[in-house]
C-alpha cells in the first residue's frame, strides 16, 4: 500500500487479449521487502481494469 493506505496498481498488455495485472501489497513485516501481487488473465482492457479493482480490495482488506 502506498502512504495514504490505498494500494497501486497497473495493467500491462502482454499480447493481444492478455493482460498482467499487478498491486503493490506493501512491505512483509518478517521479511521487510515489498511484496507484489500479480495475476495474468485473459479478455478485453475493460476486464483487465475491472479484475484490478477487485485484487486491490483484497490487498487492501489484508
Amino acid at each position: 500500500m502506498s502512504q495514504l493506505g490505498i494500494a497501486k496498481g497497473s495493467v500491462t498488455e502482454i499480447k493481444a487479449g492478455v493482460y498482467r495485472l499487478r498491486v503493490d501489497a506493501g512491505p512483509d513485516p518478517a521479511a521487510g521487502r515489498r511484496r507484489e501481487v500479480s495475476q495474468v488473465i485473459h479478455g478485453g482492457k475493460r476486464e483487465a481494469n475491472s479484475t484490478l479493482r477487485h485484487l486491490i480490495n483484497e490487498v487492501e482488506s489484508e
